[in-house]
């Protein structure tokens, strides 16, 4: 076996780990981009949408995400972390 400089191990173990690193990276990025894609044709609306009674949002429970919305004498009750997020944020 032929002895190794410092140098040379380091420039192929960083290629090695760069090489790595980028088979392990660029499945999750394809994958992530195509549920983005999902997520936003779920949220998109039609051209002609409008809203005819008034809607309320009734963030419950944070933690669980349990958010209570009342559309007219309706009461749907929602479990989305996300959106509990959302509406805590924006009244910060």
């Amino acid at each position: 076996m032929d002895p190794v400089s410092r140098r040379a191990f380091i420039t192929r173990t960083s290629a090695v780990a760069a090489a790595a690193g980028a088979a392990v990276t660029i499945p999750g990025v394809a994958a992530g981009a195509s549920e983005r894609s999902e997520r936003e044709r779920e949220m998109e609306l039609p051209t002609d949408a409008q809203l005819e009674e008034t809607v309320v949002a009734h963030l419950r429970d944070l933690k669980n995400g349990k958010v209570a919305v009342f559309a007219g004498d309706r009461e749907i009750i929602v479990e989305d972390k996300r959106l509990a997020a959302l509406l805590f944020k924006v009244t910060r």
